[in-house]
C-alpha cells in the first residue's frame, strides 16, 4: 500500500488526507473482469501488468476496506479464493464545542454540558501545541457524516 509491503492479515491505517494506492499481485495472469466487479466503485483501477493491479481509493470513501470472493486466471485454470483488504482510517475523537465569546472569556476545558461533536481524524483540523485545543474547519471537497447510520453530506463544521 502506497509503496509499503504489509504482512498478510494486517489491518492497515491509511493516510487520511491523500488517496490510498493498493497494489495487488497475483501468481497468474488475471481475468480482469473477475476481479474488477468486486472492487470499490469509486476506486480508480489501473492494470500495471497481467499479474498486478493498482487500486487507488479516494479520500472521500468512508469505508475503504473491501473483500473479493474469487479471482480467476485469464485461462481459467487457477483461482484465488476469498481475500480481504483491511484498510481503516484512524479512529474518531470527540471534542467540546465553544462559541468565540466563550473562548475569549476563558471557558474551562472540559466544560460540563458542552455541545460535543465527533470528528474523524481525517477531518481538516489544527491542534494547539499542547493538544488541549482543536480547530475544525471547512475544507473544499471534505465530506462528513452527521452521525452513525446517516447519509454523508457536505457541511461546515459547527
Amino acid at each position: 500500500m502506497n509503496g509499503v509491503e504489509y504482512a498478510p492479515g494486517a489491518e492497515i491505517q491509511i493516510e487520511p488526507y491523500a488517496p490510498t494506492a493498493v497494489d495487488l499481485m497475483f501468481p497468474f495472469p488475471v481475468d480482469q473482469a473477475s476481479l474488477e466487479k468486486w472492487l470499490p466503485h469509486s476506486a480508480a483501477v489501473t492494470w500495471l501488468t497481467a499479474y498486478v493491479v493498482r487500486i487507488t481509493i479516494p479520500t472521500s470513501v468512508t469505508a475503504p476496506a473491501f473483500k473479493v470472493p474469487e479471482v480467476r486466471s485469464f485461462d481459467g485454470t487457477a483461482s484465488v479464493g476469498l481475500f480481504v483488504v483491511g484498510l481503516a482510517y484512524p479512529p474518531s475523537f470527540v471534542v467540546s464545542t465553544y462559541t468565540p465569546a466563550e473562548i475569549l472569556a476563558g471557558a474551562p476545558t472540559p466544560r460540563d454540558r458542552a455541545p460535543r461533536v465527533s470528528a474523524p481524524r481525517r477531518a481538516p483540523a489544527a491542534f494547539s501545541p499542547d493538544a488541549a485545543k482543536v480547530l475544525l474547519y471547512e475544507a473544499p471537497g471534505f465530506q462528513r457524516t452527521t452521525g452513525p447510520g446517516s447519509s454523508t453530506s457536505q457541511a461546515a463544521w459547527p
